[in-house]
């Protein structure tokens, strides 16, 4: 980070900012943090309350929880925390933001457009969004008139912005971040993650345009997928060699022998070279995006 490209106003905010971004143990940031300028969610669709299985509105309503969510799981915007990721110099993944959706009806576009401007300057990191509101993109991120963001093929190059899918009805979004990235003419890092994965995904899955994917199942209380609906999902990637990441939770459940776990996590090339910078070793960093991984027999 250049602090020549902080305004007077952010240098004086960034000597103010005394609680740091928390370690998180979501494995695929390898040692990385979890950013949560804003938490809260209106669902997706704008359905007015949060998914059954989010993590985050349980987490919201635990009285332990209670300082790190003031409002509970209503939509909240956090500005003391919105430079925190530049107080950090080292090299690192972060998922910005884990307890809320920066695209869902409710979230107000310029605190998402603060956050891309923050990351667009720290630019040591590499930041991972995830939606299921992905119909907002283009009108949070490019907006017209007063509200305009981004011209014309702009885009912000150290985030990869990616797409939730749990359920088969659920697969449009994919379609939709790719038109997205069309329509903008821009070159967004795309990905896709199928976590909790709850249904069989289409076997003519659309995957092109996505530089990473993601697969893993329900927690508490556990929901395991079928064992052939993760490997058809990688089947399909594998074909277009993209590089697929299992999550824990499936590999301790057995789908995957834990022995060869490197095999079956593995990073896009970005996110590869920023660990490497780092004199780290994650997973599958060490053995690169190659691709050809052997499934176990079904």
């Amino acid at each position: 980070m250049n602090e020549h490209d902080l305004t007077p106003w952010a240098l004086e905010q960034l000597r103010t900012v005394t609680k740091r971004m928390s370690r998180t143990p979501i494995e695929w940031t390898c040692g990385g943090f979890v950013w949560n300028v804003c938490t809260g969610c209106s669902g997706a669709y704008g359905a007015g309350k949060p998914c059954d299985y989010c993590y985050a509105n349980k987490r919201a309503s635990n009285s332990f929880y209670k300082k790190a969510f003031p409002t509970g799981f209503n939509i909240t915007y956090h500005e003391d925390r919105l430079l925190q990721p530049l107080k950090e110099n080292v090299p690192s993944i972060i998922f910005a933001d884990s307890m809320s959706d920066l695209f869902c009806n409710g979230i107000n576009k310029k605190w998402t457009q603060a956050i891309l401007d923050v990351i667009e300057i720290a630019k040591q990191h590499w930041f991972i969004i995830l939606t299921k509101s992905p119909e907002n993109l283009q009108r949070y991120l490019y907006g017209v008139g007063a509200d305009f963001y981004l011209g014309g093929g702009d885009y912000v190059e150290n985030v990869i912005i990616g797409v939730s899918v749990d359920r088969a009805d659920t697969v449009h979004r994919i379609k939709t971040l790719q038109d997205f990235k069309e329509d903008t003419g821009a070159g967004w890092h795309l990905m896709a993650s199928f976590e909790p994965l709850l249904e069989k995904m289409p076997k003519n899955l659309n995957l092109g345009e996505l530089e990473w994917i993601i697969i893993g199942q329900r927690t508490k209380p556990f929901s395991n997928p079928s064992a052939k609906w993760v490997y058809d999902i990688m089947e399909q990637a594998e074909a277009l060699k993209i590089p697929v990441f299992i999550k824990d939770n499936l590999i301790d459940q057995g789908y995957f022998p834990a022995e060869f776990k490197e095999q079956y996590q593995r990073y896009p090339k970005q996110l590869v070279d920023l660990i490497k910078k780092r004199g780290e070793v994650c997973s599958s960093t060490n053995r690169g995006v190659k691709t050809g991984v052997s499934l176990p027999k079904r």
